[in-house]
């Protein structure tokens, strides 16, 4: 009797087990990395910028290989691109007053008027003060995170910050910034989010490394630089809320 009593509650455990795991795969919908114009619609392009590509992650799309900001969209007129990050790309025409975007299937995206003269606007460098490497774990894993801290907000015209390696001399990420916002910190990389991932390229600043950072505006013109500056790493955290 206590051997089939201890095999019922191993058989009622298994599968309580069983549907925990079950329940915990479906809570998590995979998302799908999607290009997504950074460039405001209503906005007109100088002749010395483009069209500004970013990502978002969709829920349930599908997923295309390599960086999504590189795009099987169609323009009006002819386009070089210049991926400026991994998953930050801008389109810059080679003529012609209007650029009309759409889809692979021909459905509309944007339209957008063409200044044939440049605005000649540069954005200062960031002026960070401190680079912190973030780290947090709860039941779901270890997320990291690097913020800047700055001495002054981003500016007005900044829509994204590019983090750099002095050392590799390349872009590892970037992150996205919301103009006008009274913020002295950003975040130009983090983990991807659960049951997501980052645009390919996207690489974590590795230690001893000294990063560079750069201010973007929606036309992709890149600002001047930061000066080198390395980071620190927390300890990993218990996250209970999680």
């Amino acid at each position: 009797m206590v051997n089939r009593l201890g095999s019922i509650a191993m058989t009622a455990m298994t599968a309580a087990l069983a549907l925990a795991a079950r329940d915990a795969t479906a809570k998590c919908a995979m998302t799908e990395l999607q290009p997504s114009l950074v460039t405001d619609k209503a906005a007109t392009v100088p002749s010395d910028g483009g069209v500004l590509v970013g990502f978002v992650a969709e829920v349930g799309q599908h997923r295309a290989d390599g960086d999504p900001s590189v795009t099987d969209w169609k323009f009006s007129v002819a386009v070089d691109h210049t991926t400026l990050a991994p998953g930050l790309t801008v389109y810059r025409p080679k003529s012609g007053a209007t650029i009309a975007i759409s889809d692979a299937k021909g459905k509309a995206i944007a339209k957008y008027a063409r200044d044939a003269k440049a605005t000649t606007m540069m954005l200062p460098p960031p002026m960070p003060q401190k680079l912190t490497i973030t780290a947090s774990r709860s039941g779901r894993g270890t997320h990291r995170e690097l913020t800047a801290a700055l001495s002054s907000p981003p500016p007005d015209t900044a829509v994204a910050v590019i983090l750099y390696s002095s050392t590799a001399g390349k872009a590892l990420a970037y992150g996205r910034v919301h103009p006008g916002a009274d913020a002295k910190a950003v975040v130009p990389w983090a983990d991807p989010p659960r049951c997501s991932f980052s645009p390919s390229g996207t690489t974590m600043p590795t230690a001893g490394d000294k990063l560079v950072l750069a201010w973007v505006d929606q036309f992709g013109r890149i600002g001047k630089t930061s000066a080198p500056i390395g980071f620190t790493e927390t300890k990993v955290v218990q996250d209970d809320g999680d």
